[in-house]
């Protein structure tokens, strides 16, 4: 999935990798697991916000079948998106389990992003989640994620005059 760069499936193939692991594998160290949920908090953050355009040659039927026939190749019974993949990782507490900047990174573009300082907070944390090993796959799609957000906030700028702007942070 990763090579596809289907960033859902993969991240669902992580949730799906992480929740075996967890009923399964009692000598798992907290180390393997916070990579491993380090590793699933990427994957889902990587999932575009936006779909890709459909190109002329699909339709959004055999897409959507698509979806489906990849669902239950993972064993899922629903057609997956990245809010419901958001909403698990949030419930599941995995985010407090992954390392401190990815933790950091999670925040900023799923809780709190304002556009004046979204950029100078993510370069570092994402320079740093590029050194390690196997983490650098994800860093194009966090980059489309963090050119999502500023502008999703951007769209909020309100012109109070024309010489003076207000921002609404959330």
């Amino acid at each position: 999935f990763l090579v596809s760069r289907s960033y859902l499936f993969h991240a669902y193939a992580w949730l799906k990798l992480y929740e075996i692991n967890e009923k399964h594998n009692k000598g798992m160290t907290e180390s393997a697991r916070g990579h491993m949920a380090s590793a699933l908090v990427l994957a889902a953050l990587a999932v575009p916000v936006v779909p890709k355009s459909i190109s002329i040659s699909s339709y959004p039927n055999d897409e959507a079948d698509k979806h489906k026939r990849m669902a239950t190749l993972l064993g899922y019974q629903f057609s997956p998106d990245r809010s419901q993949l958001i909403k698990q990782v949030k419930e599941l507490g995995l985010v407090d389990q992954c390392d401190g900047d990815v933790q950091e990174l999670f925040d900023i573009l799923e809780n709190r992003y304002c556009p004046l300082t979204i950029v100078s907070s993510v370069s570092p944390l994402l320079s740093r989640i590029r050194s390690i090993a196997n983490f650098e796959a994800y860093a194009s799609g966090i980059e489309e994620l963090l050119l999502i957000r500023l502008v999703q906030q951007l769209g909020k700028v309100s012109f109070e005059n024309s010489s003076q702007m207000s921002l609404a942070c959330t």
